[in-house]
């Protein structure tokens, strides 16, 4: 890096005003309408750590390995810098068409996209001054892949978002998990510079998307949101930034938010379990559960930003557009629903689903992801019904009203035709009136994955389909690397329908149909701490 312009950024870097004046909330409010009323956005990680696929010297570090995710590689397998360094001279997407991106998320109802512009392993997918640890100058494309990607969003005006990762950067700062100390002033220099070329060099950008800050590192996470205000004040900030600096808040990954939450919320979901591209990674979603999903988003006042992993090539996985596609295909029937809609009034549920409004035309829709047929009870609403029907298709539906005990019955078919998710529509005539104290009281069972764990050994005892292996468990230290526990121990699991079979040979790992166990030879067993009853997910035979 030019030391002449570090010298001047970390002059300069002091003029930067900390976020300490609250602004007016109509100004808020007005910076989020477009995004409160999208609902629905696309993540993507795409970057060096895509080549690897997750694996690296045979060993596979994927998170349905029991590992912290594919693009955390480079930190949790070792991977020398100047090793990965060549990595990036192979990461050579020629197959990478911003406009096919964008195109696909406009098809599949996506209103606004967030890019990985730099993630933790601090490779830039932009033209950066402070660095040459960039896709321009150390990669094997030698393009500004944002400018193409921002461009392309402009074209098809899709609202545009970056992921910027300020604090974690294990390339340009601290090589390690957490950094618990002081963020040197060299670094928040180079950080804040980067800052200013994504919000000075690329036209209007809608969103960033900041990640894991430390709660010691406040002043920093300050003047970085200052710097992103002062240079577009339209800009919206999410909540990981920390300290309270967002716009709205984001919760925990791979998990959508609980029911009655106040405040501008954000729920964000992968399509498998890896963030970014992992060859092993066959833990698909399926299309009915993301339209769910979706459906439990919206119904709780919550945006869903979908998770896509890009493939080394600049594409998205066969079962990614397929997902995609038919996510697309139901928002062309229901799309109402969820679009400019606010969520459920209540703070619980009902056994069939949910609701999402439209207080501006009239109209309640009803969420039916656990209709299996037959009417349903929708207690709590005061106001008579005018109309209902089915949303994809107009098909009128009969109902029962009880205005003196807010209760609405909806008369619908004994049987359901099929799996897909049927949205009732109610239209109102006047001001839609709720009546929490005679709302639902059902509680769904929380969206979220429990990380898998893993334990390396040698089946001892077997007795039908229940083995019992002695081995070494897989574990990951918060300050340290992911390492194996010294300690034998021991773990009994069976066999189920849905275990995943694969072979590691010196290093070459492949998916099977399937292999008899044999006691006493070595396996890796995935598993799920489902508590008292740990469900087997994988089976490595080791060669």
């Amino acid at each position: 890096m030019n030391k002449l312009y570090f010298a001047v950024i970390l002059a300069t870097s002091g003029l930067v005003c900390s976020l300490s004046v609250a602004e007016d909330e109509s100004t808020l409010h007005t910076r989020m309408k477009w995004w409160n009323e999208g609902r629905l956005g696309m993540f993507l990680h795409w970057g060096v750590y895509s080549t690897y696929g997750g694996e690296y010297n045979g060993l596979d570090h994927g998170k349905e390995m029991g590992g912290t995710s594919a693009e955390w590689i480079y930190l949790k397998a070792h991977i020398p810098q100047e090793e990965y360094r060549e990595a990036a001279l192979r990461f050579n997407p020629e197959k990478f068409s911003a406009a096919e991106w964008v195109r696909t998320a406009k098809e599949s109802g996506m209103k606004y996209m967030v890019l990985t512009a730099k993630h933790h392993d601090g490779f830039a997918l932009f033209d950066t001054k402070v660095s040459d640890w960039n896709a321009v100058q150390s990669s094997g494309i030698k393009r500004d892949l944002i400018r193409e990607y921002v461009e392309a969003c402009h074209d098809q005006g899709m609202r545009v978002g970056f992921y910027y990762s300020h604090e974690k950067d294990w390339f340009n700062h601290a090589r390690t998990q957490k950094n618990y100390g002081p963020v040197p002033a060299e670094y928040e220099a180079f950080a804040k510079a980067q800052i200013e070329e994504l919000f000075t060099q690329y036209g209007r950008i809608d969103l960033i998307w900041f990640d894991t800050p430390m709660k010691e590192h406040e002043a920093f996470n300050r003047e970085c949101a200052a710097l992103v205000r002062k240079l577009q004040p339209e800009c919206i900030i999410n909540g990981r930034i920390g300290n309270g600096l967002g716009d709205y808040k984001n919760i925990g990954d791979r998990a959508i938010v609980d029911p009655g939450t106040a405040g501008y919320m954000e729920s964000i979901m992968t399509m498998r379990l890896n963030w970014g591209y992992d060859r092993n990674d066959d833990f698909w979603k399926s299309s009915h559960d993301l339209i769910a999903m979706v459906c439990k988003s919206a119904c709780r006042s919550s945006n869903f930003l979908l998770n896509i992993g890009p493939t080394p090539e600049g594409l998205f996985p066969p079962e990614d557009q397929v997902r995609l596609h038919d996510l697309g295909a139901w928002l062309k029937s229901n799309g109402e629903a969820i679009y400019g809609t606010e969520g459920s009034p209540f703070g619980k549920e009902y056994p069939w689903g949910s609701l999402t409004r439209n207080t501006k035309k009239g109209t309640v829709y009803l969420h039916l992801w656990n209709w299996q047929g037959g009417s349903i009870p929708v207690n709590g609403l005061k106001s008579e019904v005018l109309e209902a029907s089915f949303l994809d298709t107009d098909e009128k539906i009969k109902t029962q009203t009880d205005l003196d005990h807010a209760a609405l019955t909806i008369l619908l078919p004994d049987t359901k035709d099929s799996d897909a998710i049927r949205i009732v529509r109610l239209q109102f005539k006047g001001e839609i009136e709720f009546d929490e104290n005679r709302g639902p009281d059902f509680i769904d069972r929380k969206i979220h994955h429990l990380t898998h764990l893993q334990i390396k050994g040698e089946m001892v005892e077997m007795d039908g389909i229940t083995f019992t292996v002695k081995g070494h468990r897989h574990t990951s230290n918060e300050k340290d690397y992911t390492v194996y526990v010294e300690e034998e121990s021991f773990q009994t699991l069976s066999l189920n329908d849905h275990v995943r079979y694969r072979i590691s040979d010196q290093g070459d790992i492949r998916s099977v149909q399937g292999f008899e166990l044999e006691k006493g030879k070595t396996y890796s067993f995935v598993y799920s701490p489902f508590e008292d009853n740990p469900e087997l997910e994988i089976i490595t035979e080791i060669r």
